[in-house]
């Protein structure tokens, strides 16, 4: 079965870290899920705003938020950069018209191997939260990642979002939500119930939102399924493939 190279990068970008104590972490080769080993590594549903692949100063592949006892741990992952200069992190209450910038961070530069960032917010607003990276270049002109809904803490519940854009041409944008710990696997499946594809395999996910990008350009047209199994049950949103 054929993956696409990001859902090696996707596959680390679930694994992630709560309750760390640092205010603000860059890089770090992978994510744990022991806080200590991560800490001596590393230190102390819209798409009008993406470019075109050749154009953008970085690659992501993946966006997460969890809520921890320190606040908003985000995470992100690149799977290469040119000519990057700045993440601009902006953050808005759900449902409030304007987004607020809360951080700036430096990015690599250049880089044709996978980076890892991860920042915390220590105060963020009550309830459920939207963030959002704006990613710029050395020319000062600027990507987005579009934005990633984090409900609020307690909410016990497991969503798979509608893919987007859909139909999909070259790649689409996936997200689910979890409010609770649990195991699992997201694939796309033709109508059949073969396998065309997986995004991610048994994978352990904490409580949180999680936003990737999905390769499309390796699958036929047609009609397929993207599920996800966890032991809480099967999601399922379709996926039309055109070209």
């Amino acid at each position: 079965m054929r993956q696409i190279t990001s859902t090696i990068f996707l596959t680390a970008l679930m694994v992630l870290v709560m309750g760390s104590s640092a205010m603000a972490q860059r890089g770090g080769p992978h994510f744990r899920m022991d806080d200590e080993k991560y800490l001596r590594a590393a230190g102390a549903p819209s798409t009008r705003g993406l470019r075109s692949d050749a154009s953008l100063p970085a690659e992501w592949t993946g966006l997460a938020g969890v809520r921890s006892e320190k606040g908003m741990l985000l995470r992100w992952s690149t799977s290469s950069e040119r000519g990057s200069a700045w993440f601009k992190i902006e953050c808005r209450k759900a449902g409030a018209p304007e987004w607020q910038v809360v951080d700036i961070l430096p990015a690599a530069g250049e880089s044709s191997t996978p980076r890892y960032y991860s920042w915390i917010h220590a105060n963020p607003p009550e309830g459920a939260v939207e963030y959002r990276l704006r990613q710029i270049d050395r020319e000062g002109e600027e990507s987005s990642t579009g934005e990633l809904r984090v409900e609020s803490a307690g909410t016990e519940h497991v969503s798979l979002a509608p893919c987007s854009p859909n139909p999909a041409n070259a790649e689409t944008l996936a997200a689910l939500s979890t409010g609770m710990e649990l195991t699992g696997s997201l694939v796309i499946v033709d109508l059949a119930g073969k396998i065309r594809q997986i995004v991610f395999q048994k994978q352990d996910l904490l409580p949180g939102s999680y936003r990737f990008r999905i390769g499309t350009a390796s699958l036929p047209a047609g009609n397929y399924l993207l599920r996800l199994t966890t032991s809480e049950g099967v999601s399922t949103q379709r996926l039309l493939v055109t070209r």
